[in-house]
């Protein structure tokens, strides 16, 4: 795997945990949970 190729997957990745940590965050309490930026 190229190094362009990682850095595409990680960042759709990330993506996807941002939507799923949005999710969390409009279904639940403000939580500090497992926040990466």
């Amino acid at each position: 795997m190229s190094v362009i190729e990682l850095a595409i997957t990680v960042q759709i990745h990330q993506n996807s945990i941002e939507a799923i940590a949005r999710s969390l965050r409009a279904t639940e309490p403000v939580s500090t949970k497992v926040q990466t930026n």
